[in-house]
């Protein structure tokens, strides 16, 4: 049985992508949340929305299903091949598209599609229920969607940032050097960010809760970047080396990796 290489949750359902690009899901499916289509082959990476999955193929295409809504399931035309990551709200859905442009579908209610015109270069995408978070590949972060959550109000000053998590009505942003900045709803301490969780390499957002994963001497190998890492990226593929000069340049401690460049066709 092939093992599963990513994981992803919604509402009431779970989803698991496996080695031969095939998706399995589990949990509600009252609206055809875990109703894998037959079209999901060649799978990417998978995403979950409150009631609805989303996927994307290794050719750059988009495949989703479940509640629909307001048309969260039922991706623009617009996105073509082009597809390199998929995010889902409560009732709608993110696309981060090869050309670091972000596209937007489904309940508008709070401005979730609202796209900022700032929201350009980015590198990852997080949808909460009612607003979004973008990762610009300058360390940025560009927030939108519910105007009267304080989820959309990023930080002053904050920038170097690694990656980002949307809750429910809150934000959390991972930085560089190891750190986490939340803001929003607080009133389960969800953005509270304790002193003790030390050199953090990844969050994730629940509902009314936060996690963080930590780097621990005694579990984890002490790999170095010069003796460990080598970073691959197709010389064609322009996107590509955006991600891997942002990683070089913003990840702890990976500055010094080797970089093979790889000569492929270019991708269609």
């Amino acid at each position: 049985m092939d093992q599963s290489v990513a994981i992803t949750g919604g509402g009431s359902h779970s989803a698991a992508l496996r080695e031969d690009g095939t998706v399995v899901a589990w949990g509600d499916n009252s609206l055809g949340q875990t109703k894998v289509p037959s079209s999901a082959t060649n799978v990417a990476g998978i995403a979950a929305g409150d009631k609805h999955s989303l996927a994307w193929r290794k050719d750059g295409t988009a495949v989703s299903w479940g509640f629909n809504g307001t048309g969260q399931t039922t991706p623009p035309g617009s996105l073509g091949t082009n597809v390199i990551q998929l995010s889902g709200g409560l009732c709608h859905s993110l696309a981060l598209l090869r050309d670091g442009s972000v596209v937007a579908w489904g309940n508008n209610t709070c401005g979730q599609m609202n796209i900022p015109a700032s929201a350009t270069n980015i590198v990852s995408l997080a949808a909460g229920p009612s607003h979004n978070l973008a990762l610009r590949k300058d360390g940025i972060v560009v927030a939108w969607g519910d105007p009267d959550q304080d989820a959309t109000v990023v930080p002053a000053g904050l920038s170097n940032v690694f990656s980002v998590a949307a809750g429910y009505n809150f934000s959390l942003a991972l930085k560089n050097d190891g750190t986490v900045v939340g803001w929003g709803e607080n009133a389960n301490g969800q953005t509270a960010i304790s002193t003790y969780l030390g050199d953090t390499k990844a969050i994730a957002a629940g509902k009314y809760h936060s996690l963080s994963l930590r780097y621990s001497p005694t579990l984890n190998y002490p790999a170095t970047a010069e003796q460990d890492l080598l970073v691959l990226y197709n010389t064609n593929s322009p996107s590509r080396k955006i991600v891997k000069d942002y990683y070089l340049a913003h990840r702890p401690k990976v500055g010094t990796a080797n970089v093979l460049g790889v000569d492929c066709p270019p991708l269609l």
